[in-house]
C-alpha cells in the first residue's frame, strides 16, 4: 500500500506559542484526516533563530524589565525546556539543517512539500524572503505548494517573493493579499490557519490544569507598553477580577496579581481555556480565546495588525471602540464560529486533497 509522505516547513521550533501550536496543528490534521506519513522539516532559519535569541533579553525597555529580568532566570530557563519538551514529544521532525546549503543536501524523500502556515513569507521576520520557506531546497519532482502562509504588505522584495510564490505547483495564503493576488496567474485559495483545522476537544486534551478556582484576567501582549496596562488596570477595576500576566521578563507594572513567566504551551492553552476574560494584542490570543470562547479585548498593535484584521473579518466579529479606541471589547457568535470553521475545514481539507490526489495519480 502506498504511504504518501508529506513534508511541512515552517516556523516550528520558536519560543513562541502561536509558532509551534499552528505547526502542531497542521501536522496532526494532515496525519489524522489523510493518513500520511507527515514530517516537520527541522530547518531553523539563522535570522529567526537570532531574534529568538535576543528576545531572552530586555533589549525594548531594559529599564523596566532589566530588575525583573535578572530575578527570573529559572523561570525563563523553565519555559525554554517546556517548549523544548513539547516539541520533542509532539512533532515528528526530519533530521536538523542548520543551513540552507545542508537542506538543499536534504536526504529526506517526499511526495509532497507544505510551505507554511505562519508569517514564512514574511521578509521582515526573515531579513528578507527565504528561499527555504518557498520549498525552493525541492527537486522537480516533488509536488510543492503552501497552505495558509502570511505574506503581508512589505513595500520591499515584492517582485523575488513573487516570482518563488510562481514556482509552487499550487497556492494557500492566509490573509486578502490583493498585491500577490496581482502578480500571479491564477488567483491563490484561501485557508484559515491551521490552529481552527483542530476540534475544540483535541485542543481540551493538550490543556494543563486550571491555575486558580477564582475568574481571572489573563494578559498576553506581544507588544506591552504602559497605556495597555492603563487599559487592563481599568477593566481589572471594573469587573473585580484578578490579573494573571503571560511575562516573558516578569515585569509587573504594579497592580498585577501574579506574572507568570515559565510558561510552556499546554500552559498557555489552559490559561485561556480557564480565564473568565483575556486581554491581548496576539493573532493566536485572539484566535485561542475564540476557540475557547472567551470574553476577549484588543488592544491595538501597530505591527501586523492585518492579521487580526483578517480573522475578525472572516468570523463576522465586531470590534466595539473603548474609551476612544484605546481597546476593543470583541463581540462574535460561538455558534456562527463554529458554522465558519466547519466549513472553512472542508475547504482545506479539499484543497490538501486535491493535491494529494495529483501526486497519486502522476
Amino acid at each position: 500500500m502506498f504511504l504518501m509522505k508529506v513534508g511541512i516547513i515552517t516556523f516550528h521550533f520558536v519560543n513562541n506559542f502561536g509558532g509551534v501550536l499552528q505547526a502542531y496543528a497542521f501536522q496532526n490534521f494532515l496525519t489524522d484526516e489523510f493518513h500520511v506519513e507527515c514530517k516537520i522539516i527541522d530547518y531553523r532559519h539563522w535570522f529567526i533563530r537570532l531574534t529568538d535569541a535576543a528576545r531572552r533579553f530586555p533589549l525594548t525597555d531594559p529599564s523596566k524589565c532589566l530588575g525583573p529580568w535578572s530575578h527570573t532566570i529559572g523561570e525563563r530557563k523553565e519555559r525554554k525546556r517546556k517548549f523544548e519538551r513539547f516539541i520533542k514529544k509532539h512533532e515528528n521532525l526530519t533530521k536538523y539543517y542548520r543551513t540552507y546549503h545542508r537542506l538543499k543536501r536534504n536526504e529526506d524523500e517526499f511526495d509532497l512539500i507544505i510551505c507554511g502556515s505562519d508569517q514564512i513569507w514574511n521578509p521582515y521576520l526573515t531579513l528578507g524572503p527565504a528561499k527555504a520557506y518557498y520549498a525552493r531546497f525541492a527537486d522537480g519532482s516533488v509536488r510543492k505548494i503552501s497552505y495558509a502562509a502570511s505574506v503581508g504588505n512589505p513595500p520591499f522584495f515584492r517582485d523575488r517573493i513573487a516570482g518563488y510564490v510562481r514556482s509552487l505547483d499550487d497556492v494557500s495564503i492566509r490573509e486578502q493579499t490583493t498585491w500577490l493576488e496581482d502578480c500571479l496567474e491564477e488567483k491563490p485559495g484561501y485557508n484559515v490557519d491551521p490552529t481552527f483545522l483542530l476540534k475544540r476537544e483535541k485542543w481540551d486534551s493538550l490543556c494543563s490544569k486550571p491555575v486558580s478556582t477564582e475568574p481571572y484576567i489573563l494578559i498576553y501582549l506581544m507588544q506591552s507598553n504602559n497605556e495597555a496596562y492603563d487599559v487592563i488596570q481599568k477593566i481589572q477595576k471594573a469587573t473585580g477580577y484578578r490579573t494573571y500576566d503571560i511575562s516573558r521578563y516578569g515585569y509587573n507594572p504594579g497592580f498585577i496579581d501574579k506574572t507568570i513567566v515559565d510558561v510552556g504551551p499546554e500552559d498557555f492553552l489552559g490559561l485561556i481555556k480557564n480565564a473568565a476574560y483575556v486581554c491581548t494584542n496576539s493573532f493566536h490570543g485572539l484566535v485561542f480565546s475564540i476557540i475557547f470562547n472567551k470574553r476577549v479585548s484588543l488592544i491595538p498593535i501597530k505591527r501586523f495588525s492585518y492579521r487580526i484584521d483578517d480573522l475578525c473579518s472572516m468570523l463576522n466579529a465586531k470590534r466595539i471602540s473603548m474609551e476612544d479606541g484605546r481597546y476593543f471589547e470583541v463581540e462574535y457568535d460561538p455558534v456562527q464560529v463554529d458554522e465558519i470553521m466547519a466549513s472553512k475545514r472542508a475547504e482545506a481539507v479539499e484543497y490538501i486533497k486535491r493535491n494529494i490526489n495529483h501526486v497519486q495519480h502522476q
